[in-house]
């Protein structure tokens, strides 16, 4: 039975982040893969730390292995590349940086197992994908760092998948919790009102912070951007950047004011609010947008934890479920552990 498969062939890059490390990502993404044996797909992958290595460097945990298929384009860097038990050429050589030499991009000649590692920034993930399409890829899976949402970003990819699970608390009311609240952010919906903000894009400087779109348009720095909302009464709020704690407080002591604007993000990669500060925010009648919107697919549910406990995988599931309104899914379940 396929699990993932019917909920990512719309979409041409897929990302998966996980809420902490052992979440499944590597597991996610070999299953994946699998679905499309056989498919004549090209599919690519790249991972934002190392994958595909028999052992974790940081927990010494085991790491399931990564298996492709022939034709698959698989992203490493220069040190990884003996690791990669596949007969290959080298498709590609990029200027990306990384400890460990420069990115290379493989075509793989024979199925086999390969080791994966490849540029984390955003810019240079988005370039790596363009690269990958002129190439010939169909699919582009980004297997992501922990608690690295930027990776989910719209300009990365507008699929992603979220891995959770025990390994991120022994608590399973925070890991439901947790879960829940991130699940959230990432399907917060999109503005009605695009258009005037891609226009004042267009005509901010770098410099600009934040712009307020109501009767007219106005550009404000971190410092100025009470007195614009309190002068100007606008309907719309952007904030370039990240949309921090630290970015959001000051606004709280403008109060129920608040209501009467959208608070607008680039997309919900950008919003790294706390649970607290977020809340606090939709008391006052607060209401979060964003200019794209992400499609969060899936959630996976691994109640297995890294560091010698479980849940109960039914009950894990069932619980995420009665939070989330997107499908939940064991990919481990019915498999021997």
């Amino acid at each position: 039975m396929e699990l993932l498969r019917p909920l990512v062939d719309g979409f041409e890059t897929i990302s998966i982040t996980g809420m902490c490390k052992n979440a499944g990502k590597t597991t996610v993404l070999n299953t994946i893969t699998s679905e499309y044996y056989g498919s004549c797909k090209v599919l690519a992958l790249t991972s934002v730390g190392r994958d595909g290595e028999a052992l974790d460097l940081v927990t010494g945990t085991y790491k399931p292995p990564i298996y492709v298929e022939k034709g698959t384009l698989a992203v490493t860097v220069e040190k990884l590349v003996p690791f990669c038990d596949i007969t290959r050429e080298i498709a590609e050589v990029l200027p990306f940086g990384t400890p460990m030499g420069r990115v290379v991009i493989l075509r793989a000649l024979s199925d086999g197992f390969v080791q994966l590692a490849g540029p984390s920034v955003t810019e240079q993930v988005v370039k790596l994908k363009d690269i990958l399409y002129e190439l010939g890829a169909e699919k582009i899976i980004v297997d992501g760092a922990i608690n690295r949402r930027s990776l989910c970003s719209a300009r990365v990819g507008r699929g992603t998948i979220l891995c959770s699970g025990a390994s991120y608390d022994r608590n399973i009311d925070t890991v439901v919790r947790d879960t829940a609240y991130i699940c959230g952010v990432l399907m917060l919906e999109e503005t009605e009102k695009r258009s005037g903000i891609l226009q004042a894009l267009q005509d901010a400087d770098d410099s600009v912070k934040a712009i307020c779109i109501g009767e007219k348009t106005a550009y404000a720095d971190s410092e100025s951007l009470i007195k614009e909302i309190k002068n100007g009464e606008p309907e719309q709020v952007y904030i370039r950047g990240a949309l921090t704690d630290s970015a959001l407080k000051p606004l709280l002591t403008l109060g129920r004011r608040i209501s009467a604007f959208e608070l607008i993000a680039e997309d919900s990669s950008r919003i790294l609010l706390s649970q607290d500060i977020f809340r606090r925010w939709q008391a006052f009648g607060g209401r979060i947008r964003v200019l794209n919107r992400i499609e969060l697919l899936a959630v996976t549910s691994n109640p297995y934890s890294a560091y010698g406990f479980h849940f109960d995988g039914k009950v894990l599931a069932a619980r995420l479920r009665e939070e989330i309104g997107v499908p939940v899914i064991d990919v481990m379940e019915g498999k021997k552990r």
